[in-house]
């Protein structure tokens, strides 16, 4: 401890910022103050070093220094000093972080936001809001990001707004679904149809979140609300070509199950069973988040029967021999007995036997043509 105190008098600036990033293994008071003394060292990778070194140490004590360090003349020192006090979450800070949300740098105003929506403190919801018309992307995402955290639900129109901008950042659709407001229910179907896949996954999330928050409905859904819209985007994104898009609507299919009782989610029934199968593309944790619907949806409905598992396509060859016993996906081993047909079998060992098949016909072909030769 004694060396790296000394260390960060070193007249050589590397050495005084490699003894601030060493300080954060020790837990010896004097640490926060020698690093509180960096924060006004000549050199600004000593300064935006010690900075990062008190979010680690996490001592309230230091929230002075670093609030006026928010007016550092190196950006990298603004940033890093409303970082560690949004890690701190002293909510004396929150004027000095409201006044850096009008900083010349994008990167400093958006950690700036990201600050206050940690800190939680009250009427930072207007300045946040504001925020949102930030000609930046990221900070603007940052901002509604913060505004989703502090539950802002009079900032849900301005998120709306945002989200029919082109080029909205997906945090602004993870926010909304955080709100858990019905009536965003169409825009952010409207933003599912034609954004990039981290938009339509953010999209498919909060569509999840809302519907499932919504009125519990015991018979049909209601349309006022956006439940039966939400279902058909969400069943419909189970054909998305993005693997975490179609996992995250099995996860929201089966959030919303597990609160209604709506009719309205058969219509993802035969699309999940039809990923569910042995030979389907799907990863484990996606087959998973499938399973975990279907069985969420056969406890909503009760007519699990009525949605029998499609019958495997013919196979491209006739069979020589009776088929094999095979052992078909320990998921589908897990469903009961009257989902499944007897008939289902590995991937594998079709295309061995089709293989075996092609091979034996091709010396028959051969016998065949060296006979002819010799009759002839």
């Amino acid at each position: 401890m004694n060396y790296l105190l000394r260390e960060l008098r070193h007249p050589n600036p590397e050495n005084r910022w490699r003894a601030a990033s060493e300080l954060a293994e020790t837990t010896d008071e004097r640490a926060v103050e020698a690093l509180c003394e960096a924060l006004a060292d000549p050199d600004g990778r000593v300064r935006r070093h010690a900075a990062a070194t008190l979010a680690r140490l996490g001592d309230a004590t230091s929230v002075g220094p670093l609030v006026e360090a928010l007016h550092d003349p190196v950006a990298g020192v603004r940033e890093q000093a409303a970082l560690t006090l949004g890690q701190l979450a002293d909510q004396r800070a929150a004027p000095a972080l409201c006044a850096l949300l009008c900083d010349p740098e994008s990167w400093v105003r958006g950690r700036a936001a990201e600050a206050l929506g940690r800190l939680g403190a009250p009427g930072m919801g207007s300045r946040l809001t504001a925020a949102l018309e930030d000609p930046d992307r990221w900070v603007q995402g940052r901002a509604a990001e913060a505004l989703g955290r502090l539950g802002e639900r009079a900032a849900i129109p301005a998120l709306l707004n945002a989200l029919a901008r082109p080029g909205c950042h997906s945090w602004v659709a993870e926010a909304l679904g955080r709100l858990g407001d019905p009536h965003a229910v169409p825009a952010l179907v409207e933003a599912l149809e034609g954004g990039d896949p981290a938009m339509r996954m953010q999209c498919v999330r909060a569509l999840g979140r809302v519907v499932a928050e919504g009125p519990v409905e015991t018979e049909h859904p209601v349309e006022a609300d956006g439940t039966e819209l939400g279902i058909r985007a969400l069943a419909g994104s189970l054909g998305d070509p993005d693997p975490f898009v179609r996992m995250e609507a099995a996860r929201g299919l089966e959030r919303i199950a597990r609160r209604h009782r709506l009719l309205g989610l058969r219509a993802a029934v035969p699309v999940l069973r039809r990923a569910l199968r042995p030979w389907s593309a799907e990863g484990e944790e996606a087959r998973q988040a499938y399973l975990a619907a279907l069985r969420a949806i056969q406890a909503a409905t009760a007519e699990w029967d009525q949605f029998p598992l499609p019958a495997r396509p013919p196979q491209p060859t006739p069979h020589l021999w009776p088929r094999p016993a095979t052992t078909a996906s320990p998921l589908l081993a897990q469903l009961p007995e009257a989902a499944i047909t007897p008939s289902v079998e590995c991937r594998t060992t079709g295309l061995l036997r089709y293989r075996i098949f092609h091979a034996v016909l091709g010396w028959v072909r051969r016998v065949r043509a060296l006979v002819g030769r010799r009759v002839s």
